[in-house]
């Protein structure tokens, strides 16, 4: 006598279709320029303005335009998670005002500043492989600071000025 414990075929499964509607609708969300993030990571990020349950809602809305099945959200988590790798990304320090002006500004502005903005991003190149140079470099030491943290503004030498900008 075989041992059939934990052996059954009635498993749920899911259309293949509503698994690749899902997987192209994630695949369509906009993706963040990496300006902040570690350039070598693997790991691509979206707006962190928005949620799984938003995302899970907007592609729902999608499916009912279109008049298609969709899945529920624990197939959209469970895809969502398992087979990308994408995290939300809300920033930890303040965003470039020039990259951001450029993103945010409407097509006749974005012509404006179109030549500012691309000097901007090749300066952005120039200074990450010059970094990177230096760091290989054994005869040079760098060290990289972030000011912004260690220096107090507006600065005073006053104890009760300290205490009241903090």
């Amino acid at each position: 006598m075989k041992d059939e414990r934990g052996h059954h075929a009635n498993r749920f499964k899911v259309d293949e279709n509503i698994k690749n509607g899902v997987k192209s609708f994630i695949e369509a969300i906009p993706k963040i320029e990496p300006h902040y993030i570690r350039a070598n990571s693997r790991r691509h990020y979206i707006d962190g303005s928005k949620v799984i349950t938003d995302l899970h809602r907007d592609y729902v809305a999608e499916c009912k335009s279109k008049n298609v099945p969709f899945a529920n959200y624990l197939m959209f988590y469970r895809i969502f998670t398992q087979d990308y790798n994408i995290s939300f990304f809300i920033p930890k320090k303040d965003l470039c005002e020039v990259c951001e002006a450029y993103k945010n500004s409407t097509n006749e502005e974005k012509e404006r500043l179109k030549e500012s903005y691309e000097t901007h991003q090749n300066e952005k190149v120039l200074s990450r492989i010059e970094k990177e140079n230096d760091k290989k470099n054994k005869d040079i030491h760098v060290a990289v600071y972030d000011l912004q943290a260690v220096f107090q503004c507006p600065k005073g030498d006053i104890s009760v000025f300290y205490y009241k900008s903090k």
